[in-house]
């Protein structure tokens, strides 16, 4: 995992996770702990955290955020789903994060 630009309030934060298609593949979750630089809430301690899709969809049923351990949680996925672009909103601030497989890098 790489933070590519840290979130701020002018500008949406970019994180990537790059995965080996075989711990995917494998049948058993992916655990992706977040840095405390992208999942911080900024200003308000009451403000909300909210993962969609970047088209503001919801998580397909194989990935989920879950913000009390400040994690993405990906399971087994179908082979065609990668990459995917979770965008992470904590009180008005974004991060998009792009998961993808090893092999998939750059397509």
């Amino acid at each position: 995992m790489s933070v590519v630009t840290q979130p701020n309030s002018a500008a949406a934060g970019l994180v990537n996770v790059v995965v080996p298609q075989t711990v995917l593949r494998g049948g058993s979750a992916l655990v992706v702990s977040l840095p405390e630089s992208v999942t911080r809430l900024p200003g308000n301690t009451n403000a909300t955290a909210n993962a969609t899709l970047t088209n503001d969809r919801p998580l397909p049923s194989w990935i989920k955020y879950d913000a009390a351990q400040r994690t993405l949680v990906v399971e087994s996925t179908p082979s065609t789903s990668l990459p995917v672009t979770v965008t992470l909103n904590l009180g008005g601030q974004r991060t998009n994060i792009v998961v993808s497989e090893s092999g998939n890098v750059g397509r």
